[in-house]
């Protein structure tokens, strides 16, 4: 969700942060609305978010500090990755292009076979493994991707619905 290297390259991040990167360490992604993570990570995310598309301008600090803050609570709430986790995080990383995918060409008409190719599947195994993992279809993702920025660029950043670029889904 960040690049790595933003939080620095040093002593602690290859102490703290690198095991979540090689996925040595694991922290449950379903933590319940009510537990002290879940309500100490809301608040640091819901920062995140807000100022995501200024931190490269005035808030570098703060969502430095929110990150590493962040990091600081899975690390208090990490588990050792098992080796069946790891096989289901490493298939995770082979998926990855794809997601980035989504994300920067979200409105290009591109056949599914080019982000099959980009993540080194065959079409058909790609979907198989993308619906298995995300528990949705490629296409039904990409889809639901566009349909949730649309909603999102009509409620904050007040443009109207001709002006939203959304393709149809991939051929």
């Amino acid at each position: 969700m960040f690049n790595y290297s933003l939080l620095g390259e040093d002593r602690l991040a290859e102490k703290y942060l690198k095991p979540f990167l090689t996925h040595e360490k694991n922290v449950n992604c379903m933590e319940p609305a009510g537990s002290e993570l879940n309500l100490k990570l809301k608040p640091l995310l819901e920062s995140l978010i807000e100022h995501r598309n200024d931190s490269y301008s005035t808030h570098e600090y703060l969502v430095k500090s929110n990150l590493l803050m962040v990091m600081h609570l899975l690390n208090q709430h990490c588990v050792e990755t098992g080796e069946k986790d790891l096989a289901l995080h490493m298939t995770y990383d082979r998926l990855k292009p794809a997601l980035d995918w989504v994300q920067l060409s979200y409105a290009m008409d591109t056949p599914v076979q080019y982000v099959a190719d980009l993540c080194g599947f065959s079409t058909s195994y790609f979907m198989k493994l993308f619906k298995d993992l995300m528990g949705t279809g490629f296409t039904a993702y990409l889809n639901n991707y566009r349909l949730e920025l649309a909603a999102y660029q009509l409620a904050v950043e007040d443009l109207i619905l001709t002006t939203i670029p959304i393709s149809p889904g991939p051929s």
